[in-house]
């Protein structure tokens, strides 16, 4: 038995790297994954055709600005709007600027806590109304 019998999954990163595994584990499990990342080539052409050859075709895969409320309030809206619901939240998007501190500029500084940190309390308040409708949801912060 599979444990996540189509409960809907956002998780934001998944173009690529670990995000890319989080979905395809959760499709596996039986859940359905919403694909989104910053990589609009990625997510037009080469992942729906990827996970399509898996046998995933009617999956969601969304352009997403982590940093942008408006991108955020757009990735929800075409989640609820598809499957009419979120039961998952995977907060995965990171970006790493690794250097010297003293040579990482305040602009860099701001960009990786905006993703790393902000992006994650935007999705939580964001996702939180529907789950709390719902009274289920899982919220997962990596």
């Amino acid at each position: 038995m599979k444990q996540l019998n189509e409960k809907v999954a956002i998780v934001t990163g998944a173009g690529q790297g670990i995000g890319k595994g989080i979905a395809r584990k959760i499709a596996e499990e039986g859940g359905i994954p919403v694909i989104s990342g910053f990589e609009k080539d990625l997510l037009e052409d080469e992942l729906p055709k990827e996970w399509a050859d898996r046998g995933y075709k009617d999956l969601l895969f969304v352009e997403l600005d982590v940093t942008s409320m408006e991108s955020m309030e757009n990735l929800m809206k075409k989640t609820y709007e598809k499957y009419g619901r979120i039961d998952i939240l995977v907060n995965n998007a990171g970006k790493t600027k690794d250097g010297l501190l003293m040579r990482m500029s305040e602009n860099q500084w701001d960009e990786v806590l905006d993703t790393n940190l902000k992006s994650a309390f935007n999705y939580i308040r964001a996702c939180s109304p529907i789950m709390a409708r719902q009274r289920s949801g899982n919220i997962i912060n990596i």
